[in-house]
């Protein structure tokens, strides 16, 4: 796998930014907002995992329509 140059810009409070190039964000489908685990490395190396959230009952909902919507089973 490509290896990629990241800048992270330590603020002031302890927050961090990081900026990834088109290309990383575009493999890894991330996003503004999306969180990013930190994992150390015995080798002092540091290792980043994208953390997906777990998907909230209101946008599952928006996807429902016709063309998916299951038909009634009537049990009884």
């Amino acid at each position: 796998m490509k290896k990629y140059t990241v800048k992270l810009d330590i603020l002031e409070n302890g927050d961090g930014v990081l900026k990834f190039p088109n290309e990383v964000v575009d493999k890894f489908q991330l996003k503004v907002g999306d969180k990013i685990e930190l994992i150390p490395q015995k080798d002092g190396s540091i290792r980043m995992k994208p953390l997906k959230s777990k998907p909230k009952l209101d946008n599952l909902q928006e996807g429902i329509n016709e063309e998916n919507l299951d038909d009634e089973i009537d049990f009884g």
